[in-house]
């Protein structure tokens, strides 16, 4: 097979991290840039549609991000049911805010790192936001999420954490998956708020394990659910939590 004409993501859904490889056919090569912090590429393809990809990773894709963004999102709604103000770390695609205000948030705070994702998804991923991103309701704001946080005290009521995949994160991201992270979110949230983070592919039983018990270390209650996502090729985990 010729390969040129194929956008290779970087391996990290496989258990030992090298052992597969993914490629997707290059319909068209819409957008490529170097930020201060990471690779944004965005390319077209005959399956997925627009394909997003932060350091040769892929984060979603057209025809499956619905998919998804509701299984990082709905699950609030089982311990929730009134949301006044509710945070977005990670996400500057807007997907994650968009289905915030489709389950009836008031008020959505959205905070990620890099200012070039969010401009790029609403230049060439539109099918994301529809406008969310440009919505009086949602509140952008660039920083880092971890020191973000530390400025609110029982303020939200839904907290969804949406940043790249956990086990391969340079050191600022990373730190969205750390514990005294978490401990930040339970602070943040006011009684009984719930937060929703995606944890990884379950092929990954280890660090799915390490991710739970974290959790379950700090907040009372707490659900774990799976969807199989088409563009990623396996079944990935998502957690929700409640003060």
């Amino acid at each position: 097979m010729e390969l040129k004409n194929y956008y290779i993501s970087k391996e990290i859904y496989s258990k030992n991290g090298d052992d597969v490889i993914y490629g997707y056919k290059i319909k068209k090569f819409l957008y490529s840039k170097r930020t201060k912090y990471q690779k944004i590429d965005i390319i077209e393809n005959e399956t997925f549609g627009r394909i997003l990809f932060l350091d040769g990773i892929v984060q979603l894709s057209e025809s499956d991000e619905k998919l998804y963004h509701r299984s990082l999102v709905k699950p609030v709604s089982k311990f929730i049911s009134k949301i006044n103000k509710a945070l977005v770390v990670g996400g500057g695609d807007g997907g994650a805010a968009r289905e915030l205000l489709k389950i009836g948030a008031k008020e959505v705070f959205l905070v990620d790192l890099d200012k070039e994702v969010i401009e790029a998804s609403k230049r060439f991923l539109p099918f994301l936001s529809k406008g969310v991103l440009d919505n009086k309701k949602v509140k952008i704001f660039i920083g880092e999420g971890n020191e973000f946080i530390k400025g609110y005290k029982d303020f939200f009521d839904v907290i969804i954490i949406d940043p790249t995949d956990g086990r391969v994160l340079d050191k600022t991201e990373y730190d969205l998956f750390k514990l005294g992270f978490y401990r930040g979110v339970f602070d943040a949230l006011r009684e009984k708020g719930v937060v929703s983070i995606q944890v990884g592919p379950s092929v990954d039983t280890k660090w799915i394990k390490k991710v739970s018990k974290d959790f379950q270390s700090i907040f009372s209650k707490m659900d774990l659910s799976r969807a199989f996502i088409p563009s990623y090729f396996q079944e990935w985990v998502f957690i929700t939590a409640q003060k």
